[in-house]
């Protein structure tokens, strides 16, 4: 049985809860993005192998009361590679980005934000990449954007 709950009625509402083992993050996602063609997908590293979206934006929240933390994560695929970056502060006035992973990027979130060294965020979970949700979402785009409508098929593809 696994120790991970997604708790979301998405896509009619953009909040999806995480729960895992004593830790939650709470996401609002604000462009759900795409998946690029096979040829230019980059994937987190093993052994999850996540897909990394293109053209995402994702606000996550975790921490409990006074130190609940927020930030906005972004993804955009420039040149070919995806670049990571993470907006926070009171009004997200302060970024860091990489074009090395997730996680890269949260290391240099944390040295930026807090003092404790020792705090560390898997880049996957405040990303969001391991929602299954997601995951399952923009595979059903990707779906519906490979069939053709019957008025552009030719009678080859319609006898079939």
């Amino acid at each position: 049985m696994s120790d991970t709950q997604e708790i979301h009625n998405y896509p009619f509402d953009s909040i999806i809860n995480f729960k895992k083992s004593g830790h939650s993050f709470s996401y609002k996602i604000i462009k759900e993005g795409t998946y690029p063609n096979k040829s230019l997908l980059a994937y987190t590293l093993p052994p999850n192998k996540y897909r990394i979206p293109d053209d995402y934006m994702v606000e996550t929240t975790w921490g409990r009361s006074n130190n609940r933390c927020v930030v906005q994560c972004f993804i955009n695929y420039i040149d070919n590679k995806p670049v990571f970056q993470i907006w926070f502060g009171k009004c997200f006035e302060h970024v860091v980005s990489s074009v090395r992973s997730a996680t890269d990027v949260t290391n240099l979130f944390h040295k930026e934000y807090t003092s404790l060294k020792k705090t560390k965020t898997l880049g996957i979970y405040l990303f969001g990449l391991h929602l299954k949700t997601l995951e399952m979402a923009r595979e059903g785009k990707r779906r519906a954007h490979i069939l053709k409508p019957i008025d552009q098929c030719g009678n080859s593809t319609l006898t079939k």
